[in-house]
């Protein structure tokens, strides 16, 4: 073989090479697409559920629904209250026990962000203070996926 003939062999195997790289790219780029297109539906869908969990929770709070809290509070759930004490899963659901919020508590201007496997929401709150006078504050709720679907692992509220 000439040397002509050899670089002209070397030269179809590197496009060979390079054309199979490229399809290999395209392939891999492909993927990636549909996976993150999955990814995108997958957190629609877990922001359409948190929004629904979120509504829940705000609903049991109010009616002091220990057996959802029970439910839907993971077992190493940590509250930090307005004043910036921690209350345990089970403080937090003696608390609920003891009375739920003002029949008038509502959340809104609420944010969900999934960040794949957990997911943090924050909200405004109104409601009506024991005295009478109007109260505010915010709070987020830290949510994660377990085996049995979204659990809420902490929650943070604020008074303002």
């Amino acid at each position: 073989m000439t040397n002509t003939a050899a670089a002209a062999t070397n030269a179809a195997q590197t496009l060979a090479q390079l054309n199979q790289a490229f399809i290999d790219a395209y392939r891999s780029a492909d993927v990636a697409w549909h996976e993150m297109t999955n990814t995108a539906a997958a957190a629609t869908n877990a922001a359409q559920t948190l929004a629904q969990l979120n509504q829940a929770f705000i609903d049991a709070y109010r009616s002091a629904d220990v057996a959802w809290h029970e439910t839907w509070l993971d077992q190493d759930f940590v509250d930090t209250k307005g004043d910036g004490d921690l209350n345990s899963r089970a403080e937090y659901i003696a608390q609920i026990a003891n009375g739920g919020a003002p029949a008038d508590f509502e959340g809104h201007d609420v944010h969900i962000r999934v960040l794949g496997s957990e997911a943090i929401i924050h909200a405004r709150v109104r409601y009506t203070r024991p005295d009478c006078t109007p109260g505010t504050g915010r709070y987020t709720d830290v949510w994660a996926l377990r085996t049995q679907g979204w659990r809420c692992v902490a929650a943070h509220a604020t008074r303002m």
